[in-house]
């Protein structure tokens, strides 16, 4: 099995947050959030966006160090989910938190534990609000995912 591409993991993500109806013609692979309040400003809201956000190895400890060479080195891939929808505040009743609520948790059902490109799950990290850009009739949130890929190289060199 080939070790999937960012691009892959990314376009994989999006799929899968366009499967939820509100976002089946609404979503976009970009670099953060300014890069989404950019493009929504051609597009009707609630819309999302998938960014990748880094990678960074994780450790493998060896109980034996001569079984130390033998071990995969893995590489934890993590992407944001970045909503945006209208800020609606009807008096007593804020129908834009219940939607968001619902966006949100329908989000999390369709990524949580999917195994596509890459045989290992997507791992919910966090989710939360994101009050600097949100504004002008728009709230933005934000949900962290992650992968753990093989990390493929040379590791006998000194």
């Amino acid at each position: 099995m080939a070790i999937p591409t960012i691009d892959q993991l990314d376009a994989e993500l999006l799929g899968l947050v366009k499967q939820v109806p509100a976002f089946n013609n609404n979503g976009f692979s970009v670099f953060d959030v300014d890069d989404l309040d950019g493009k929504r400003g051609r597009e009707a809201l609630p819309v999302v966006g998938v960014a990748y956000e880094g990678c960074e190895n994780q450790d493998v400890k060896a109980s034996n160090p001569a079984d130390k060479a033998h071990l995969a080195t893995m590489v934890v891939m993590q992407f944001a989910v970045i909503v945006a929808i209208q800020y609606q505040f009807t008096g007593g009743a804020d129908a834009t938190r219940v939607q968001a609520h619902q966006l949100l948790d329908d989000v999390r059902r369709r990524i949580q534990g999917f195994k596509g490109v890459n045989a290992r799950p997507w791992r919910f990290v966090g989710e939360q609000p994101l009050p600097e850009p949100s504004g002008d009739g728009v709230v933005y949130y934000a949900q962290v995912w992650q992968t753990t890929l093989p990390s493929l190289g040379n590791f006998n060199q000194s």
